[in-house]
């Protein structure tokens, strides 16, 4: 299968994540030049993207989509208000033309549902974003007011302190990106499209994304191959899994195991849902079945202790229980059985300690998948979407061990090693010195960048010649000698929220 993607932006989890993963499972995909899509602040190009794509496209390709990129620029560009509505006019119209040509064997697009709150970038920003909060809090609570209690509430709030004439321009930019995302889910039923995800980006409170969500989920009701679910980034290699099913006839079913009852039923912070939801959601968007036992791939979840935290705010520690969770399941992995780690334990983070426990017990090219990152869904529609492919591609044939081994490599270092550790450092000191941690000067970007490189890098040699160098016996039979490694590390943004963890390594089946 010949995949063709139009990420959402140029940050490393939607363009590495699904490419990585897609090659693991032996599809060969295109995406167009990194420069047109744009970077943080600066959007994408549209317009050139579908030359590109209108060059690019056969009729035995798949196209995966990204709505916002191919209508705003990208995820940031479409929470701008400060937008020529005529050009967005005319790129919905025009994909929408291209997609009706059916220029490719399936096309299947992903939008956003804008998330509550807009991106605050400087001290202006971050200064009135108390207040805004309190705003929307009230004009959306969680039973929907009327027409009139609306209107009411929304004089009182905009004339609160630094939010005089903002709240109608946000409401506005909202009633842009919903129209749009109705468009789509027109498309959907008029067979414009063959495949259709809309997530919800960072649900931190009740809020107008929650009525929208609601409304699109009705215009859906009964369409097959449409889902509205929580989560962004993980989009691309949830609908690749999906894809990959469809094509290949197989689907796996799933069971779930927890390190915890209690952990399960505890409320993640992102997503406002429990975290057994949102791994069961998580699995059904991909359109998998959940088995209660004995389902091809067991995803076991470390889950919270109690209240889900920060990943800043955890101690290096690990209680007995999680211990024996841990040694049961890499046992089983030694044996040959799909067991995927899905960490949710903390948010934008894996939990160290157990990380170091699965790397005594288990050899980590045998574990089918490994994710811990930012929010709850974005770890649970990686570690879902991950052991799927491995088991659809291992089934087939397909199955490339070293593009597996080097994602399970780079999670190791980007969800716990930086995010979990040097992150939460490097935070605390540029915060302490009064420096920016979400909008940095280039020259600041770029020095930080070679700090973080030089020690993820020492850090990286270490882990590689104890745990990933040498012979490794896969599930599928295969042998695969692991013989060196290149890394590369940087920046992409000017922030500190992500970083570029890639592996390369020199591999050989035997």
């Amino acid at each position: 299968m010949k995949i063709i993607i139009v990420p959402i932006d140029n940050r490393p989890c939607v363009m590495q994540f699904p490419k990585k993963l897609a090659e693991m499972a032996g599809f060969s995909v295109s995406m167009p030049p990194e420069e047109l899509l744009g970077r943080f602040t600066e959007p994408g190009r549209p317009e050139e993207i579908l030359q590109w794509l209108k060059k690019t496209a056969s009729k035995d390709s798949v196209l995966l989509i990204s709505a916002d990129m191919m209508i705003y620029g990208g995820l940031i560009a479409s929470r701008s208000a400060n937008q020529d509505g005529s050009k967005i006019t005319q790129r919905t119209e025009s994909l929408k033309e291209f997609l009706s040509s059916k220029p490719c064997r399936k096309a299947a697009l992903f939008s956003v549902i804008m998330r509550t709150f807009p991106t605050f970038l400087n001290s202006t920003d971050i200064a009135i974003s108390g207040s805004f909060k309190k705003a929307i809090e009230s004009l959306f609570p969680q039973k929907k007011l009327t027409d009139r209690e609306f209107a009411d509430r929304l004089a009182i709030e905009n004339s609160r302190a630094g939010l005089e004439g903002i709240l109608p321009k946000y409401l506005e930019l909202r009633k842009r990106n919903a129209s749009i995302n109705e468009a789509v889910c027109r498309w959907k039923k008029q067979g414009i499209i063959d495949m259709l995800a809309i997530g919800l980006d960072d649900v931190v409170c009740m809020g107008p994304n929650i009525h929208e969500a609601q409304k699109l989920e009705q215009m859906l009701n009964g369409e097959k191959d449409a889902s509205v679910c929580r989560g962004t980034d993980e989009l691309p290699m949830t609908m690749i899994a999906y894809l990959a099913s469809k094509e290949t006839g197989i689907s796996p079913t799933f069971s779930i195991e927890y390190s915890s009852k209690k952990g399960s039923e505890a409320k993640t912070i992102y997503e406002q849902k429990t975290v057994r939801e949102v791994i069961e959601e998580s699995v059904r968007a991909a359109g998998f079945e959940i088995k209660d036992n004995d389902g091809d791939i067991k995803i076991f979840c470390n889950a919270p202790d109690s209240r889900q935290k920060e990943t800043e705010l955890q101690h290096i520690s690990v209680p007995s229980s999680k211990k024996k969770f841990i040694k049961a399941r890499s046992d089983e992995i030694k044996k040959g059985g799909y067991a995927a780690l899905a960490d949710l334990a903390y948010a934008n983070g894996s939990e160290i300690a157990v990380r170091n426990e699965l790397l005594e017990h288990a050899d980590p090219v045998l574990v089918p998948a490994y994710a811990g990152w930012n929010t709850s869904v974005n770890t649970a529609g990686t570690a879902v979407a991950r052991a799927a492919l491995k088991y659809i591609s291992e089934k087939t044939g397909r199955f490339n061990p070293a593009k597996h081994a080097e994602f399970i490599m780079e999670r190791i270092l980007d969800d716990c090693e930086y995010e979990s550790s040097l992150r939460a450092s490097l935070k605390l000191k540029r915060l302490a010195k009064g420096l920016s941690v979400l909008n940095m000067s280039e020259l600041d970007r770029a020095e930080t960048a070679m700090s973080i490189s030089l020690k993820l890098r020492e850090k990286a040699d270490k882990i590689f010649s104890s745990f990933f160098k040498g012979h490794h016996k896969m599930s599928s039979g295969k042998t695969i000698d692991i013989k060196s490694a290149s890394f590369l590390f940087d920046l992409p943004w000017p922030r500190l929220f992500e970083i570029k963890a890639e592996a390369e390594f020199e591999a050989e089946e035997l």
